[in-house]
């Protein structure tokens, strides 16, 4: 019975961290401006498309383990 109660547990924090908003590390140039910045998943994914429409280039995109 201990492990069944380790993997429920476990189960728990997973389900709790699953449920949590993603965050992601973005890097782009555009123009003549380089940056980089943490972004919650949603805002990443607009900026990629405006800097793609706009012609830039996004060099770095990776979705953080919080």
């Amino acid at each position: 019975m201990g492990n069944h109660f380790d993997c429920l547990s476990s189960l728990r924090s997973f389900k709790m961290k699953k449920d949590q908003p993603k965050r992601v590390n973005i890097c782009w140039e555009l123009k003549d401006e380089r940056k980089c910045q943490t972004l919650s998943r949603d805002e990443a994914y607009a900026l990629k498309k405006y800097v793609d429409d706009n012609e830039g280039c996004v060099f770095w995109f990776q979705a953080l383990d919080d």
